[in-house]
């Protein structure tokens, strides 16, 4: 059975942004959203198996939520589990109204704050809002500050660059998910970092921006299983639990498990755990199915252009094609996952 550390919702697919690299296609005039009752009613089934460790809270843009949003903090506090907030700072435009929000957001229970800042945001929330959030943030709380910078090949603003912009000694910048280990905490208590991480071909990138800003990586290369897919899952803005947050996947073939407001979470979570191409992809990752298609057809119906697991992920799964191909050879594919039979 998939057993949940930890969950993400997005909590509305309203932004006050929109982004050309959203990998959730939110924007301003999207009107999707949860409310506390649906969040607390799968917080309790997800925390009733035990392991839940980590709440985060995404859109859109959370903040929208309001009072919701607050209550659900405070509730994900109450049952001991760590929470953060992945935000695009459109509020802060003074240090003073930012601290005002964060310190609200602070006294209800949230522990990490995680900013979105780069190029495709910049757009719509300037830069002096990155910085003003970032000093109301300094010192009053929180375990982890942290300002994700997405960059590609023809990026102005890197991570590097944030850095500079943020002007702050205690920050550290890091490439790498793992690299969060390394950074010290200072003496407020607080660990404050810049990640820079690596744009994705993923939602709205595919109809605004040029495939050009990604490298490519040979996807026969992406082997192992997916380390989201049952651990992480997501809930959407239209309350359907899904294998995780990495792109819009509500009515996805495979990875939308069905609608929290006919089921409880952990029933959809075990029915999911019954279905062979979510197993493959949890415990021999996308490129296992990839590459039975590309195997099985005539001409693939895959992109075949990857620059990582998550975009080659959206395509078989997101490709009715495909999946009918998968599901028409369950069987060979489950002595496959088993190591029986010719290897892929």
């Amino acid at each position: 059975m998939f057993k949940p550390i930890r969950v993400t919702f997005l909590v509305t697919s309203t932004c006050t942004a929109r982004c050309a690299h959203c990998s959730v296609n939110s924007a301003p005039d999207r009107r999707d959203r949860l409310d506390f009752q649906r969040i607390r009613r799968s917080l309790d089934s997800l925390a009733g198996r035990g392991g839940l460790r980590t709440v985060i809270f995404a859109g859109g843009e959370p903040t929208l939520l309001k009072e919701h949003l607050f209550e659900s903090i405070a509730y994900a506090g109450s049952l001991g589990l760590s929470t953060r907030l992945v935000t695009n700072v459109a509020y802060a435009t003074s240090v003073e109204r930012a601290r005002a929000t964060l310190l609200a957001l602070r006294e209800a229970g949230l522990d990490e704050l995680n900013i979105s800042a780069d190029d495709y945001h910049l757009p719509y929330v300037p830069l002096d809002n990155i910085v003003n959030a970032w000093r109301a943030a300094k010192s009053i709380g929180f375990e982890t500050v942290l300002a994700a910078c997405a960059v590609g090949r023809s990026s102005r603003l890197t991570g590097a660059g944030l850095l500079e912009a943020l002007d702050d000694p205690e920050a550290r910048l890091i490439c790498a998910e793992d690299e969060l280990d390394t950074v010290p905490r200072q003496a407020d208590g607080t660990i404050y970092v810049v990640y820079e991480t690596e744009l994705q071909r993923l939602g709205r990138f595919h109809r605004e921006l040029d495939p050009g800003e990604v490298e490519d990586i040979d996807w026969r290369s992406m082997e192992g299983g997916c380390r989201y897919a049952g651990v992480s899952p997501a809930v959407s803005p239209k309350n359907h639990l899904l294998a995780c947050c990495g792109f819009e996947a509500e009515h996805n073939r495979i990875l939308d498990f069905g609608a929290l407001d006919a089921e409880p979470a952990l029933p959809l979570l075990d029915r999911a755990f019954g279905d062979l191409l979510v197993r493959c992809i949890a415990q021999k990752g996308p490129q296992f199915l990839a590459s039975f298609v590309e195997e099985r057809s005539r001409m693939s119906p895959l992109r075949g252009r990857y620059g990582s697991m998550c975009e080659l992920c959206e395509d078989v799964t997101g490709n009715p094609q495909a999946v009918a191909l998968l599901r028409e050879h369950t069987d060979e594919l489950a002595l496959r996952l088993l190591g029986i039979g010719c290897d892929v």
